[in-house]
Order: C-alpha cells, then structure tokens, then sequence
C-alpha cells in the first residue's frame, strides 16, 4: 500500500519518523498488521533496475495487511515528450522542493525550465528528506536497507540490508512472510479495532480542540454593555457635529452604526438645515466671547452685532445669557429633529446586547455539547483499548526474523528508542498508550 505522504519530506522528516515510530497510520491511510520501508540514499543501476522491476510486485504482495513505501534520496523518471527534437535536458537531476512548487515535472517541462527534452530522456529527482528520515530512524549506516515495523511499533524494528544480498531472495522471503503474517490469527480483529480507535482519537482530538477554542472565545467575550458602547459613542459625535454644522463628520459617525441607506437619508436632511446649524451655533460661541471678553454695555461694532442677533430672531431676550439659552434651544430643536429620523439609540443598544447575550447562550451550550460528546467519545475509546489489548497481534518483524533464519539473508535489530514517548502528537495519544499497556497487563 503506498504512503499519503509526499516523498519530499526535506522540512518534515522528524514528523514523519515520529509517526513512523510511533504510529504509522498518520503517515499511511490507516493502520496495517505492519509496514515494510524500503530506505536508500543512492541506488545503483543493479539496485535501481531491480526496484523497478519489484516495487510494485512488493506492494502487491503487501496488499491491504501490510503497508509498503519507498524512501530514496534520489529517484530517475523516464520523461516522454513526442515528437520533441532528439535533445538532451538542461537541468538532468531537480530538488523536489522545485518540483512541488511547479506541481509537477510536467509543468516544468511546459513552462520552458527545464530545457527541451527527447521521448526515453530521463530526469533524476533529488531530495535530502530519506537521509534525514534515516539518520533520525538510527539506520543511516543500514542504507540501503529494508526496515520492518510492526503493527504496535516497539522500542527496535528489523532491518534487511540490500547490499550484498540476493535481492530476489528477498522478495521471496517477504512474500512468505507476508503470508504467514495474513493467516496470523488476531490480525482481522486488530485491524478492525485499531481503525475504529483511530477514528475514535481522531473526533477526540479534534472536539478537544473545539472545546479549547469556545473556552476561550468564551473568556474573551465582550460584556454586553461594552459590544453596545460604539454606537452609544457614535449618536453622541454625531449629535456634537451635527450642533456645530459638520454635516460631513455626522454622518462618518454613522457609517459604522447604521445603515447607509439611513446614514444618507439623514445626511440629506442634516444638510438642508446645515445653514441654520451653523449660525446658531457660531453665534452662541460669539455671544459667549462677548460676554467673557468684553465690557458692558457693549462698545462698538460688538453692540451693533449683537442687535443684529437680537432682531433676527426677535426673541424677547432680556440678556446675553438670555438670548444664548434661546439660541441653544434653537440648535437643539433641529438636532432633535434630525436625530428623530434615525433608530432610537436605546433600541440599537438593546437589539446589540440581546445579540451578544444570544451569541454566549449558544456557544456556551455548545461547549457543553461538545464535552458531552467528548465523555461519550472517551469512553468508547476506553472499550476499544480493552478489546484491543486482549487480542494477540502477530508480528510482521518476529515473522520476518523467523522465516529468514532458515535462509542466508541477514536481518538485524536495531533499538528505535522508547515506544510510548514515539506516540506525541501521532494519532495514539500517550494516555491512550499508557491505558491500553495498562489493560494489557491485566
């Protein structure tokens, strides 16, 4: 079965001898009664024609029980390109990176970079993610080599060095024992288990994460009272340049709380009466100076103004200050006027808190929702890791340790480190691990 994964893991290959060593259905589509990785840094002709020739019969032979992939640090493809001049390529060997950037060798090739090419020309793929994936495995010195994984990976795997070896050989010792591993009792029943525990840490991962998020979208929700305070500070700009004849600034106070259909409504109006506006308010502000800067009864031309003032409105004022209230008044009868156009102030603010009690009430119910699901979840997942650990899993390593003891192709163990700390971050969290050793010890 051939690996999810790209080949290129130059910026991620820690990620992926994690997985590997820990669990490797994160890397493949879902967990195997085991994994054969076929590791190498270079392949000579001899090796390179035999993968060719056996790649695809290996993972045939592996067929649904056991998962194959093959890591190389360089791979050569035969590029067709009909009816191109008989041309060698520009570039022969590219970094996957460049390849993965283009989507694919094709792309290259039509886009001109790689120099023109002749049906049968090949190309030589190149990436340093195998050798970092080998050196972190603790196989580097191995290569090439292949490497045998269990189901449950341990603290050491097995390895087949291909180097001197009958590599035909070596496909017959897979082939048996990959027969004997697929008449292994417990393995239809491991796999059945282990899938749904997969899928089971898989919804417990990810409503975990959901819960986190609406925890703290919770913690940081704003109070009502704040959610409503930008349109409370908008009406009241918009009343203070509306007083003062700024029609403009009225409604750019608006734009974020309204409407802007509303929002030019009332501007249209605000500017019909913007000439009234502006007079009776710089008229207060120069009746105001008057009074704090001059004596009286006023001298000349201050007194003629303030008659002026005085018959245009013809209000009867016995006094400056009289005759400021009247003004004020005045202003704020056609800014009351105005303002009655728009949506009450507190039905915005009311509608705005209902909204934001709203939108708490039900992200709160499903955070609870979610926690639910989440106890449902863990405790599923606590009867699988029992009926996991009372079925025997065969081991594609010891199988393939046994059946090449009666042949001359060498296998070696190798220590991987400690099994349960592999786990992090993989799709068998350490506290299932550590459950499911526990249940097993029982």
């Amino acid at each position: 079965m051939n690996a999810r994964l790209p080949i290129d893991v130059d910026h991620r290959a820690m990620d992926v001898v994690r997985h590997l060593r820990g669990s490797p259905e994160e890397v493949f589509d879902r967990p195997y009664g085991g994994y054969l990785l076929l590791m190498a840094t270079e392949f000579d002709a001899a090796a390179m024609h035999w993968l060719r020739h056996n790649a695809v019969r290996l993972d045939a032979m592996t067929g649904s029980d056991v998962a194959f992939a093959v890591f190389t640090s360089t791979f050569r493809v035969a590029v067709g390109v009909p009816g191109s001049p008989a041309a060698h390529p520009g570039r022969p060997e590219l970094p996957l990176p460049e390849v993965q950037e283009h989507g694919t060798v094709r792309h290259l090739l039509t886009r001109g970079k790689l120099g023109t090419l002749a049906a049968g020309d090949e190309l030589t793929l190149r990436t340093d993610g195998a050798g970092a994936t080998a050196r972190a495995f603790g196989v580097a010195a191995d290569l090439p080599c292949l490497l045998v994984i269990d189901a449950l990976p341990g603290e050491q795997v097995e390895i087949i060095p291909l180097t001197g070896v009958d590599l035909d050989g070596v496909v017959r010792l897979a082939g048996v024992a990959l027969a004997r591993l697929s008449r292994a009792p417990g393995l239809a029943g491991f796999r059945r288990v282990a899938a749904r525990l997969v899928a089971i840490e898989q919804r417990i991962h990810a409503d975990e994460a959901l819960a986190e998020r609406l925890s703290a979208r919770l913690e940081t929700m704003p109070a009502p009272e704040l959610m409503a305070e930008p349109v409370r500070r908008a009406y009241e700009r918009a009343r203070a340049a509306l007083a003062a004849g700024a029609t403009r600034k009225f409604t750019t106070n608006l734009r974020h709380a309204l409407p802007s259909d509303v929002v030019r409504a009332a501007g249209r109006r605000a500017f019909d009466q913007r000439p009234e506006l502006l007079h009776t308010d710089r008229t207060m502000r120069t009746l105001a100076h008057y009074l704090r800067d001059y004596p009286w009864p006023l001298p000349e031309p201050q007194r003629s103004a303030y008659q002026r003032v005085v018959e245009r409105y013809a209000t009867g004022a016995t006094d400056c200050d009289e005759l400021i209230e009247q003004l004020k008044a005045r202003n704020t009868e056609i800014v009351d006027r105005i303002l009655g156009t728009l949506p009450p102030l507190a039905s915005l603010v009311a509608g705005i808190e209902d909204r934001q009690r709203c939108a708490a009430a039900t992200m709160a119910a499903q955070l609870r929702d979610t926690m639910a699901r989440l106890d449902t979840l863990r405790a599923a997942r606590r009867d699988l890791i029992t009926e996991l650990a009372a079925i025997q899993v065969p081991s594609l390593s010891a199988i393939v340790a046994e059946c090449a003891s009666t042949t001359t192709i060498p296998v070696h163990t190798r220590k991987i480190g400690n099994f349960a700390s592999a786990y992090a971050g993989a799709a068998l969290s350490p506290q299932t691990l550590q459950d499911l050793s526990r249940a097993a010890a029982q």
